[in-house]
């Protein structure tokens, strides 16, 4: 009896050894997530938006439709725009706090409905018409209009997700372990880009029809830590807010591999903006290292 009570322990202590340090493998092995303490658009800009619902009025954002109280609505939370200017929306959860952002335009100006993400540009109508609208939450949809819902104040979020359609969403991973873990889930490697960080793009390949891209992509820094994404829309439409580049300029941020052939007999600049959750610097938002270690 003495044998076997001493056996048992020394089983259970091996085993909680080795738990132990299985845990201390994952955790080298696994990049920490980056801390999201701060949130600006456009590159290279880098405009600070307001975190939270009191001070975006005071800035003078007004709002545009509270979402939480409109059940028909397709989108969650209160949603703000500036200067009647619906290039950046910006959305809060029922503690004010900030919950995601949207980029838009007239539903008059829209080209096409057909191609393989179009539903991603969702629409709505609104007071002044009706408005397709391309939206990122930082947090669970679902508990945005939920006060029982309790987010750390400090942080921007913790999650990134992209509307789809009405009803359904890509969720981002929030660190990249491999290249393999992210081609499994459709994300394609494009380049690093300086004061941007390494970017993904979503099921997107060089036979690609411009017509089926998607319009966000990722962006993750030299430790592997998701720190930006980017939007865009399909027409073309000026904003300050926004960034134009000439399609053929778009290679240095996709890679061969990725980069649509269709892109190249583009005649067109459609706009997109770039958004940091975090500072940037050479350290979080540098090319050093990304490409050769992290990523190959």
């Amino acid at each position: 009896m003495i044998f076997v009570e001493v056996r048992g322990k020394l089983v259970y202590i091996m085993l909680t050894i080795y738990i132990l340090v299985l845990h201390f493998v994952v955790a080298l092995a696994t990049p920490d997530i980056a801390k999201w303490d701060q949130l600006a658009v456009t590159f290279p800009k880098y405009t600070p938006v307001p975190h939270n619902e009191n001070e975006a009025q005071r800035g003078g954002w007004v709002l545009l439709s509270d979402d939480c109280l409109d059940t028909t609505s397709p989108f969650r939370g209160r949603r703000y725009f500036v200067n009647n200017d619906r290039s950046l929306i910006l959305i809060y959860d029922s503690h004010g706090h900030i919950a995601g952002l949207q980029l838009s335009y007239p539903a008059e100006l829209k080209q096409t409905k057909e191609g393989k993400y179009q539903p991603a540009f969702v629409y709505k109508k609104e007071f002044d018409g009706g408005y397709y609208y391309v939206t990122a939450y930082f947090t669970e949809p679902g508990k945005i209009c939920c006060y029982c819902s309790v987010r750390d104040m400090d942080v921007i979020g913790d999650k990134l997700i992209f509307l789809n359609d009405k009803t359904s969403r890509v969720v981002v991973p929030m660190t990249v372990e491999s290249k393999k873990n992210m081609t499994s889930k459709k994300w394609m490697r494009g380049k690093c880009f300086p004061n941007m960080g390494l970017h993904f793009w979503y099921d997107q390949h060089k036979d690609t029809s411009c017509k089926d891209i998607f319009p966000f992509f990722t962006i993750y820094n030299a430790q592997g830590q998701l720190h930006a994404f980017g939007m865009g829309i399909d027409i073309v439409l000026k904003s300050d807010r926004y960034e134009y580049a000439n399609p053929a300029f778009l290679g240095r941020f996709m890679g061969d591999k990725v980069f649509p052939t269709c892109l190249k007999d583009q005649n067109i600049i459609t706009p997109t903006m770039h958004v940091f959750f975090t500072k940037v610097s050479s350290y979080t938002h540098g090319c050093t290292g990304a490409d050769d270690q992290m990523y190959t």
